[in-house]
């Protein structure tokens, strides 16, 4: 769950009643575009996905940030800015061609990957929905909205911050309860918003998927897994003997477990021991490819942790800054292609994550996963991910990361 908070000094604007009304999901076709066109967009993202990551780390913390729900709403926000803010956002998300065919290759993208995944989830439930709340009065930009169609068919809320702050953000937060299926349920602290809030645009991503895989309950038990500060916990680990696409080299183990019945699957690193941080250090979109393409479906006598983890991300505004996005954020933001005021900039962004795997898939699944035998163990290759690991929920023929995050400690 992603939330982007936008703000401005008192002013007065006259009212767009027709603003109001919810944006239907553009049903225009996009054009062909190329596999090589598509991937410049999925190596974008992740280029973006890596560097953010990089930012992220907090000491030994579990930590998980959903890369491409930021990244969208950067976009959205994109055909809005104007000048140096517009030049710096570009910078910053590594887009390097002209808005029209960048727009069209990211649509081509998310048809691929989002919208897909919302008209075939059957065993794999999926939720991608952006919503843009803003301060009743305020004179949007048709040409803005049209945008905003364009791309996701965002559902726009008008709110009034202005007069009551806080019943806006009991209904922001009553949204995205019910979209997250009660995971995330309070995105907006008491202070996040206030009577200078002009726009709140929330991104909503949930996912509750099947392994295509399964793991048998009666496997799991309490084993060692190691800490970098050389201590040692017990967790539930997870035991299976089958068939994954894994490869190892240079000292780093790379597994993908898929998702029954879609092209999704959940992506782990598990660098030697002693060796996480060095690797993490150098994780880039060039060190998935580079070991991606050596994949090969392997036999496996593996063993990897249950955990459920609630992540909070408070630092977004303090990476995007670091990365050059600085007047988004100040008093020369430029956002006049969305209010005709243009006195519009980036208060806060805050993302919460929930993450939980088990036994039968990632969330809280179903008892409904096909049951995999299992073969003969002498001939299996043991991987045990019994130390910190990086995961990534990944889109597989496209490599587009979704989702990436480490688990340092299972029981956190």
């Amino acid at each position: 769950m992603l939330i982007l908070l936008v703000s401005c000094g008192s002013t007065t604007t006259k009212t767009d009643e027709n603003t109001t009304a919810l944006i239907a999901q553009s049903t225009s076709n996009i054009e062909s575009i190329s596999t090589q066109n598509i991937d410049l967009v999925s190596n974008t993202n992740n280029n973006f996905a890596f560097d953010l990551y990089v930012h992220m780390q907090d000491q030994n913390k579990n930590q998980f940030l959903s890369s491409y729900s930021l990244f969208s709403m950067l976009n959205i926000l994109l055909p809005g800015a104007k000048g140096e803010t517009r030049s710096q956002m570009l910078e910053v998300g590594d887009i390097t061609i002209e808005e029209d065919r960048w727009e069209r290759y990211f649509r081509a993208l998310h048809a691929k990957t989002v919208n897909f995944l919302d008209a075939n989830n059957s065993g794999f439930e999926f939720s991608f929905i952006n919503s843009f709340w803003f301060q009743k009065g305020m004179q949007m930009k048709q040409e803005y909205l049209d945008s905003l169609q364009k791309i996701y068919g965002v559902d726009v809320k008008m709110v009034d911050f202005y007069h009551d702050s806080e019943h806006a953000r009991q209904s922001i937060n009553r949204w995205t309860k019910e979209i997250t299926h009660d995971k995330i349920k309070e995105l907006l602290s008491k202070d996040a918003v206030n009577e200078s809030s002009k726009i709140v645009l929330v991104n909503a991503m949930y996912l509750k998927a099947l392994w295509m895989r399964s793991f048998s309950k009666e496997d799991t038990m309490l084993r060692p897994f190691d800490l970098v500060d050389d201590n040692t916990v017990s967790v539930e680990m997870m035991h299976q003997i089958n068939y994954f696409r894994y490869v190892k080299k240079d000292g780093v183990e790379m597994l993908c477990m898929r998702y029954k019945n879609s092209d999704f699957g959940l992506v782990s690193f598990l660098p030697e021991k002693g060796k996480f941080a060095d690797f993490e250090d150098g994780l880039n979109n060039e060190v998935l490819d580079y070991f991606a393409s050596d994949f090969a479906y392997t036999k496996l006598d593996l063993y990897y942790p249950k955990f459920e983890i609630h992540s909070d991300v408070t630092n977004i505004k303090e990476m995007l800054i670091e990365k050059g996005m600085v007047d988004a954020f100040d008093d020369s933001a430029d956002f006049s292609g969305i209010d005709a005021d243009g006195s519009l900039k980036i208060s806060n962004i805050v993302q919460k994550m929930y993450f939980k795997i088990d036994e039968e898939g990632t969330e809280a699944a179903t008892s409904t996963a096909i049951s995999i035998a299992e073969t003969d163990h002498d001939k299996a290759q043991t991987v045990r991910f019994n130390r910190p690991f990086i995961v990534m929920i990944c889109h597989i023929p496209t490599r587009t990361v979704l989702f990436i995050g480490r688990v340092m400690n299972p029981l956190e």
